[in-house]
């Protein structure tokens, strides 16, 4: 009996020392866009004021978006992106304006990788009640 219940206790101290081992890794990955946005934005139901933001993204598929002076943060969840940037690959952020309320829709980052932001609500219905020919603007904001 105590050597099934020593086995068992190396098994788990390995496994969980492996488990320990591959939350550095994870960090490790980060990816970031650094980018100072001259408008307020929408980013999910929430507005963010103009300034200067930092937005990242770990293994997951939620990203951070954060002000350099921290009074501003959200979080979003994402898919893979389509790379609606005209920036040649460069890092960026990609907005969408209907009339003057701009959303956040991709963030593109440094190795190309691309993240799409969900449409809200707010953004949803202003597509719905534009009218016939009205102006859609796409803005791309390179990283600084």
């Amino acid at each position: 009996m105590q050597s099934l219940r020593k086995k068992i206790l190396i098994v788990l101290s390995f496994v969980l020392g492996a488990a320990f081992a591959i939350v550095p890794a994870n960090a490790q990955t980060l990816k970031s866009v650094s980018v100072d946005v001259p408008f307020d934005f929408v980013v999910g139901n929430s507005t963010l004021k103009a300034g200067n933001y930092r937005v990242e993204m770990g293994q997951s598929a939620f990203v951070a978006i954060r002000s350099d002076d921290v009074r501003e943060h959200q979080f979003a969840l994402t898919t893979p992106g389509s790379r609606f940037s005209s920036n040649s690959g460069q890092p960026c952020l990609v907005f969408v304006r209907y009339g003057s309320a701009a959303f956040l829709k991709e963030v593109v980052f440094p190795d190309e990788d691309a993240r799409e932001f969900f449409q809200s609500k707010a953004e949803k219905e202003l597509i719905a009640k534009r009218a016939n020919g009205e102006q859609v603007a796409l803005l791309t904001i390179p990283s600084r």
